[in-house]
């Protein structure tokens, strides 16, 4: 028995040795490193920025010197993402703030949200010249945790409550 066979690790117990570790182990540092390096991935990522990020626009500039990164690309910024409270699944990148509940947030354009047509919310309220209001709304929740996030209005626009807020 070896010393590998005698040690009694899962490495020694279950490791086979094949053609392809000899020439890995031949291999520089360098040369371990580029087997690592994915060339693609730069424009991958920009591709998935522009499909998950509607409001986000990179744009290439004509030079071709990639050195300085911020000065090939051109980002839109906002303010505020909304996420869910309880397993943080990105719902909103284009919100605006409540003026009056510093909570809330209101959007046209969601990710992962799922309203419930089939319930509805009556809210009743007055005007100013005290004649009633009566809005109705539906809940929205969560496509990932079926935790509800907010409600949708008749003018189709999202009103957020349950949402946890980061800075874009």
């Amino acid at each position: 028995m070896s010393d590998n066979e005698s040690s009694g690790s899962y490495e020694s117990e279950n490791y086979v040795e094949d053609d392809n570790d000899e020439m890995f182990k031949k291999l520089t540092e360098n040369e371990k490193d580029e087997l690592l390096f994915d060339t693609d991935e730069d424009e991958d990522n920009d591709n998935w920025i522009r499909e998950n990020f509607s409001n986000i626009s990179i744009t290439n500039s004509n030079n071709n010197n990639n050195s300085d990164y911020s000065n090939n690309k051109t980002v839109k910024k906002n303010n505020t993402y909304l996420s869910c409270p309880a397993c943080f699944t990105l719902l909103c990148i284009d919100c605006q703030r409540h003026d009056r509940f510093k909570n809330q947030y209101r959007a046209m354009f969601v990710k992962n949200c799922t309203v419930v047509i089939e319930k509805r919310f009556t809210f009743k309220d007055q005007d100013e010249n005290g004649k009633e209001l009566i809005e109705y709304y539906h809940p929205v929740y969560c496509e990932i945790c079926d935790t509800q996030v907010g409600v949708y209005d008749e003018d189709e626009v999202y009103h957020f409550f349950n949402i946890f807020p980061s800075c874009g």
